[in-house]
């Protein structure tokens, strides 16, 4: 290993605590840390901070948002609303847009009494994380143990008391999608764990971290050798870079490098 590789990826083994959050997020947060690199909506970001969203705290902890008009090119990206690209997924609030979403949730909300028993109650529930309030809508984020769902939710507003939804589910392709997203509401909003949808496993993880660092290598200036001895450095793989003809880390490296890239570029939606 020469100096300059040496010190890239002796930097690069500093910041291995900085990975470490990847290994809680579901699918719609691993689509926002390919996104977020992107030069492209960085720059759009930035632009749209004119007027950025205004945010306060309920009482509950729940964050809400007020909608200021920024976010007409947000959509592009698969966005309800820009987020600021220097937070993770478990820092920020991420509102996707309905249409890039694989799994749509609509509700319709109806006031009701606690003592009814209600879906949504702001002052009860510690699983609804973020509001974003649109003139006719709310967008709402539900945080699970395993995973995450964003609804649409029209008629009364929660914010107010607690409400009953009933779901409205369109675009999908059998029953059973059917099915399966009512269930994984249900338990997002009961925060209760789903035997129905399987937490990633621990391979996909390993596989996505390995893109997204290979990714910021790429983004730093690093070579593919660079690379490989950054995940060699934080333990992220057993080959040895040979000068003997055994490319095999060599293609390892390009293969994670080229996905990240790929999932940066737009592959990310596949992920929603």
């Amino acid at each position: 290993m020469d100096a300059n590789t040496s010190k890239f990826a002796a930097v690069f083994a500093e910041k291995a605590r900085s990975y470490a959050y990847t290994d809680g997020l579901t699918d719609t947060d691993w689509a926002w840390e390919y996104l977020r690199r992107n030069p492209d909506y960085k720059t759009a970001y930035y632009e749209s901070r004119a007027k950025p969203i205004r945010g306060i705290t309920h009482a509950s902890g729940v964050k809400i948002y007020r909608d200021r008009g920024n976010d007409r090119q947000s959509g592009k990206w698969g966005l309800s609303a820009f987020v600021p690209s220097d937070l993770n997924a478990l820092e920020a609030d991420i509102f996707w847009s309905q249409d890039a979403l694989t799994h749509r949730v609509k509700a319709v909300s109806t006031c009701i009494k606690p003592s009814l028993g209600s879906d949504l109650d702001l002052f009860r529930d510690q699983n609804c994380c973020a509001i974003l309030c649109r003139p006719r809508c709310q967008k709402i984020i539900i945080r699970s143990r395993n995973f995450v769902i964003d609804m649409r939710v029209v008629g009364v507003s929660i914010l107010f008391q607690p409400v009953q939804l009933q779901l409205q589910l369109d675009g999908f392709t059998t029953v059973n999608d059917d099915i399966k997203t009512l269930i994984w509401t249900r338990n997002a909003l009961k925060s209760m764990r789903s035997s129905d949808k399987k937490p990633l496993t621990e391979t996909t993880k390993l596989y996505r971290k390995k893109c997204l660092i290979a990714l910021d290598c790429v983004q730093q200036g690093g070579s593919l050798r660079d690379t490989a001895f950054v995940f060699q450095a934080l333990g992220l793989t057993r080959l040895s870079w040979s000068a003997s003809g055994d490319e095999a880390l060599k293609k390892q490296v390009w293969r994670c490098r080229n996905m990240g890239l790929k999932l940066m570029q737009g592959g990310y939606r596949k992920l929603l």
